[in-house]
């Protein structure tokens, strides 16, 4: 077999699989699972704040494949995944004495024969920072020294400054999702191996996504505005939506405008809550229903502004956003008038005003929308985002 043929085998460190939330974490997964031979093991955190992170199997069954795995439980509070398994593997591994510190592990039917250890893993993926330490703390010494580490580094998930970089080891080689990421690693000259994916990924290989018909842009159509947040919505500036919803209906009493609001936030007094909704809910929603996104709006800094959004961006769907960090000009995106950039979030007339054009000018909306989406898929495909990941995976081993 050549060597391009090769399949590694991999290691999936993460915290919520499988989970049917967040779309760049099913394209990240479902990648990795059709490109290498990997095996996903799961420190699973109960929740964030007051949402709760369920084991969404039964959804997630085709979409990542999970009827090619056996699924290890090692803390019983899980034993109830038992059900899915042909077999019985509710007492987890002998490995490490009975002390093995995951909630459980889905491996590969195939390697069922084989008794299970680190050594034959070619390469680690850590979704966040955090899942990399705690691989790192209790498994570094069982994988074989050629084994190559790769860490998504995300903000969050124990990556709140950049100054942990110098904690990572040089031998790890960092996916940078921010460009103050970056930064910090040419200006500190240290000696990682990284790759630069600014966004998402949010598209799959050899997925087909449509252009939006003109006629779902038609006037008698209401133009429908969302709002969405699955983790602190407050800081995505959940709070300034609702100040959006308000002064638009007090100024424009009689429009037809829909206000919506998808993920773990309140019940605004004018805009119609969708709650939590499956990945899948929230593509249909924005291919069939949703004209207009506004999310995050923040003038934070340390809050990650666009390109958060492309996802709908992809879909057809306009974005009304703030770029703390000004990426749309420093990755050289270049969005123009298509995409709108707040750029005072104290100051919401203009947001309210733009909305209320859009309503009134449905062909202006229309052509943007389509100008944005081809932008977007072109930018943000999958050899841009994931399929660079997988290339880099592959070069490195």
């Amino acid at each position: 077999m050549s060597a391009k043929n090769v399949k590694f085998r991999g290691l999936v460190v993460d915290i919520l699989f499988p989970n049917s939330l967040a779309k760049w974490r099913h394209v990240i997964m479902r990648s990795l699972i059709d490109s290498h031979s990997v095996d996903i093991l799961v420190y699973k955190v109960l929740g964030f704040k007051d949402l709760p992170f369920s084991i969404d199997y039964e959804e997630m069954i085709d979409e990542m494949s999970l009827k090619k795995y056996d699924i290890y439980i090692f803390d019983t509070q899980y034993a109830y995944l038992n059900k899915y398994n042909d077999t019985n593997f509710t007492d987890g591994l002998k490995f490490m004495g009975g002390k093995f510190t995951g909630s459980y592990l889905f491996r590969r039917k195939e390697h069922r024969v084989d008794d299970f250890n680190f050594y034959c893993y070619d390469f680690i993926y850590s979704i966040f920072l955090q899942s990399f330490q705690v691989f790192q703390r209790n498994f570094q010494q069982y994988i074989r020294k050629e084994c190559r580490h790769f860490i998504h580094l995300f903000p969050g998930g124990g990556y709140s400054d950049t100054n942990v970089i110098r904690n990572i080891p040089k031998s790890a080689c960092i996916i940078s999702t921010q460009e103050f990421t970056t930064q910090y690693i040419l200006r500190n000259k240290t000696t990682h191996s990284y790759i630069n994916v600014y966004t998402g990924p949010y598209i799959l290989k050899n997925e087909i996504i449509l252009l939006k018909e003109k006629g779902f842009f038609r006037q008698n159509c209401p133009l429908r505005v969302c709002f969405t947040s699955i983790g602190k919505f407050k800081e995505k500036g959940a709070f300034i939506y609702d100040n959006i919803v308000d002064t638009f209906h007090t100024r424009f009493p009689t429009s037809s405008v829909e206000f919506y609001s998808i993920g773990r936030i309140w019940k605004y007094t004018h805009a119609i809550s969708k709650g939590v909704l499956p990945q899948s809910e929230v593509d249909s929603l924005y291919e069939r229903e949703i004209h207009i996104l506004i999310a995050p709006i923040t003038s934070r800094s340390e809050v990650v502004g666009f390109p958060h959004g492309v996802e709908a961006l992809i879909r057809g769907v306009l974005l009304f956003t703030t770029d703390p960090h000004d990426m749309n000009h420093r990755n050289g995106y270049n969005f123009r008038e298509e995409l709108y950039i707040i750029q005072d979030v104290a100051n919401i007339t203009n947001v309210v005003n733009k909305i209320e054009f859009y309503d009134t000018h449905r062909d202006v909306l229309h052509q943007n929308s389509i100008i944005s989406q081809q932008k977007a898929m072109d930018l943000f495909c999958y050899e841009n985002t994931m399929g660079k990941i997988v290339r880099y995976i592959n070069k490195i081993q």
